[in-house]
């Protein structure tokens, strides 16, 4: 499953994590923060106990996660219309496997919006290639499918 870049480089040999916004491949990505998520911790009294306070579960929080050295794939007209009305979709970071030519099970990211772009350095004698320097995308809650 070769994805051509706008340049006709393949991810599969320069990056390793392909990321899909509402289900099309929109991006190539060489690192890719973890997923942080962080429950709240709801404390109360139980009736009449002295002993101890109880404990559940509170609200999810996601924070904000950044890919950097990346790649746009099939064109970049996709991706400034996301990045400049900052519409929420669902992403998908999929990791690449160079020596199967398989995808892993991708973690998706919902109602995500990118909060922050940083292109990459304006170098004639660079032959990297790169077109996102960093992307910095919020959202609302993961999942790993």
């Amino acid at each position: 499953m070769a994805y051509q870049m706008q340049r006709g480089i393949d991810p599969y040999q320069t990056r390793k994590f392909l990321v899909r916004i509402d289900g099309v491949a929109a991006m190539a990505f060489s690192k890719i923060d973890a997923i942080d998520e962080d429950s709240a911790v709801s404390e109360y009294r139980e009736g009449d106990s002295e002993d101890y306070m109880s404990k559940q579960p509170g609200m999810r929080k996601f924070k904000e996660l950044s890919f950097e050295k990346g790649e746009f794939i099939n064109g970049n007209d996709f991706m400034k219309d996301w990045v400049t009305n900052k519409t929420r979709k669902t992403i998908e970071i999929v990791r690449l496997d160079h020596e199967q030519d398989d995808e892993s099970a991708p973690y998706r990211l919902f109602n995500a919006f990118p909060k922050g772009y940083t292109s990459g350095d304006f170098d004639a004698s660079s032959e990297d290639g790169l077109a996102i320097a960093k992307l910095t995308v919020a959202y609302e809650y993961a999942t790993y499918v």
